[in-house]
């Protein structure tokens, strides 16, 4: 059976470059932990992975390559943006997405102006 869960990120928990460039080795960076039979959601460290399996438990590992995503911007007002970037088009165009720096991360733009 699948759930759909409603998660919002705040902008400011956004992870905007490595850990390691803040001194946090990677091992340390946090983990949610989600609790199928009580709905429970736990913050804890990546560290403690191995203690939150049981048997028969299945970790799917992303190791797709990354490119420096987030690129700074500005609007022809001069207005400065984040562009994000998302998938590269058979025509070699990017899709993207336009967003407004906002503390350590960025928000949504609905509209470019």
């Amino acid at each position: 059976m699948t759930h759909l869960v409603d998660f919002v990120l705040p902008a400011e928990l956004e992870a905007g470059f490595p850990p390691e460039e803040k001194g946090i080795p990677r091992d340390r960076v946090r983990l949610m932990v989600g609790h199928r039979v009580s709905n429970e959601i736990q913050d804890d460290l990546f560290a403690s992975l191995p203690g939150h399996l049981r048997e028969g438990d299945v970790v799917v590992v992303n190791n797709s390559a990354t490119i420096p995503a987030a690129l700074p911007a500005s609007t022809a007002s001069g207005e400065g943006v984040v562009v994000h970037l998302s998938t590269q088009l058979a025509s070699g165009r990017w899709l993207v997405e336009v967003r407004t720096p906002a503390g350590l991360g960025s928000v949504p733009r609905p509209n470019l102006v």
